[in-house]
């Protein structure tokens, strides 16, 4: 093997259940998030208008992935992937936690009968005992993670190759998490008020509460642009 060539990385069986229970968590991450919203619509309509002045900034993700980016993150204005930020020059910030979300990805799958998979293709204990539970005589596997017996078969014909299409976990910085410049934000993302008019508004109303009223104004820092 020359000095130049890659040797390419194959996940281990329980590197690929520990991604499976991951994509499933996320999977119900995006069914709670957004039946959150819409379940609770009459009892809290604010959070109603709050979504979807949310959702109007986020108009190339689905409505589910903008519900789980809402629950994540409420305060976020504009989200990629660490990959996107990267082609801007910019990354996530160390300790930062991204949203997760869902990816719609074509995977290929090789038909195999089932007692082959059994025989040759490398399983946690879990899998092989839900496949051996089942009276299918075939079952899918991953090209990708598919043995070598396998592939082979797939390739002389012996076993069919479909396409499917399935959901991966992703995940998504908002700009306030990445190391984007600030003096760029308005290329991207419309702060509104100049910064001195900002802070002269806040402290007179602030003031105001304090002095006037039985509230107090807290500092909270946010992952945010576009709150002061």
């Amino acid at each position: 093997m020359s000095k130049n060539s890659k040797k390419k990385w194959t996940p281990t069986p329980e590197q690929l259940e520990k991604y499976k229970k991951q994509v499933e968590e996320t999977k119900e991450l995006s069914k709670t998030a957004i039946r959150d919203i819409f379940d609770n619509y009459r009892t809290d309509q604010d959070k109603m208008i709050e979504y979807f002045l949310f959702s109007s900034r986020f108009y190339n993700y689905s409505p589910r992935n903008t519900a789980m980016i809402f629950q994540q993150n409420p305060h976020a204005t504009f989200v990629q992937s660490s990959a996107s930020w990267i082609i801007m020059g910019a990354y996530p910030k160390k300790g930062t936690h991204g949203a997760s979300i869902l990816v719609p990805q074509t995977k290929k799958f090789i038909i195999a009968d089932k007692d082959t998979v059994i025989k040759y293709q490398k399983l946690t204990d879990n899998y092989r005992d839900t496949i051996l539970s089942t009276n299918a005589k075939y079952v899918a596997v991953a090209l990708s993670e598919a043995c070598a017996e396998i592939k082979e078969k797939a390739k002389a014909g012996e076993y069919d190759i479909k396409e499917k299409l399935v959901f991966g976990k992703g995940t998504v910085f908002d700009i306030s998490q990445t190391t984007y410049p600030k003096e760029k934000y308005p290329e991207i993302f419309s702060v509104g008020i100049a910064d001195e008019k900002a802070n002269f508004m806040y402290k007179a109303i602030a003031n105001y509460i304090n002095e006037k009223t039985p509230y107090s104004i807290e500092d909270v820092e946010l992952d945010s642009i576009s709150l002061g």
